[in-house]
């Protein structure tokens, strides 16, 4: 119901050549009269209570007009604050306020909530009877659903704004790269870190736009099935995670990436962009690798020790056997034995004598060695 009605809906009740408000006009209408506005109207007593009510105001309300009669305008409040508020009015234009500017309540009917605008309009008659008003319920429910639903629109539009900028600052300070792309898979963001990383540092971000990520990702040992694999996965809708690979930079050598791509996919379930998130992992697997070295290394020298120290005991029976033997053969006055066969028996009391020294200093060089090891451990 829009002021202009109200206006129709008065100038019916009592026509008129002057713009005058109800409220100023000198008689009462007859009442059958009060049927033919189209505006709810109802009349009410110096109580508040309904004397008449038209039929769209019994419509509005849920009730029929005969059953309004006699009920408390303001015990159609909400609650007890509009209740409060209506009987307030009503004590306002009993103290002279006449005309009252149209505010708006919240009724409770049976059915429903309403969002009513009410104008009081005292009515001015010569038949000395109690006074009363005319009041004019505008509905405003719609209009004021749609408010409340542009309210909460603009609040979640603000909310949602609030938290793309968090997310925004946190992409930005990330250490990890970030890219998202289209449904065609074409770049159409990258935070800061993924410039720094592919080396790429030298070109705008509106330069970046529109590429696709294999460009910036080309490596001499791209593995061009695994490519096409890929994009395979990732038209299907599938997620790609922990991919490594090892591109190469725009300022020139190779690094090491782990990558993650999520499609994003909207109600009916196409994807509508990509979100790639990823690291630079050159330092981690140059560490892994120089871990694995060490043990590798670690591993031949242990070996290395434990072949030395066997050695070294397997061979100290045969020397031993070898220099008692031929200590003894020496120490013979067997009439067999010539002094050349003594010379040839001390060369080889000699030359075993040095083995054992060699192999002595061996075993000692694989404890030492194990020591070592143990002590660096």
């Amino acid at each position: 119901m829009t002021p202009h009605d109200l206006e129709l809906g008065m100038e019916r009740l009592h026509p008129s050549s002057n713009a005058l408000p109800f409220a100023h006009r000198t008689n009462w209408p007859h009442d059958r009269l009060l049927d033919d506005v189209p505006v709810p109207l109802c009349r009410i007593g110096a109580q508040g209570q309904i004397l008449q009510a038209n039929q769209p105001a019994a419509h509005l309300l849920g009730m029929s007009p005969s059953a309004l009669l006699g009920l408390p305008l303001h015990e159609f409040g909400a609650d007890d604050t509009v209740r409060q508020q209506l009987e307030h009015m009503i004590v306002m234009a009993s103290m002279g306020q006449g005309q009252q500017e149209a505010r708006r309540q919240c009724l409770r009917t049976a059915n429903r909530i309403l969002h009513v605008d009410l104008r009081y309009s005292e009515i001015h008659g010569s038949l000395g009877l109690d006074k009363q008003w005319l009041v004019a319920l505008i509905d405003q429910t719609h209009l004021q659903q749609e408010h409340e639903a542009l309210r909460h629109t603009m609040k979640a539009l603000r909310q949602a704004h609030d938290t793309n900028q968090e997310l925004a600052l946190v992409a930005d300070r990330s250490p990890n790269l970030i890219m998202i792309c289209d449904a065609d898979r074409r770049i159409r963001w990258v935070n800061p870190s993924f410039t720094r990383i592919t080396g790429i540092t030298g070109f705008s971000l509106a330069e970046i736009i529109g590429q696709r990520p294999a460009r910036l990702f080309q490596g001499p040992d791209l593995d061009q099935s695994l490519l096409a694999q890929i994009n395979s996965r990732l038209t299907r809708g599938e997620a790609i995670e922990r991919l490594t690979i090892q591109p190469q930079r725009k300022t020139g050598g190779l690094y090491w990436a782990e990558l993650s791509i999520q499609p994003v996919k909207d109600e009916d379930g196409r994807v509508v962009r990509y979100i790639a998130i990823g690291q630079e992992i050159t330092a981690q697997l140059e560490a892994q690798a120089e871990r694995e070295a060490l043990v590798r290394a670690e591993a031949s020298h242990a070996i290395k020790s434990e072949f030395l120290s066997r050695m070294s005991h397997n061979m100290r029976t045969p020397l031993n056997a070898v220099l008692g033997f031929s200590q003894l053969l020496g120490l013979s006055n067997d009439p067999g034995l010539n002094d050349g066969h003594k010379q040839k028996l001390d060369i080889i009391h000699k030359a075993g004598k040095q083995l054992l020294s060699l192999v002595d200093q061996a075993l000692q060089l694989a404890r030492s060695e194990e020591h070592t090891s143990e002590l660096q451990s």
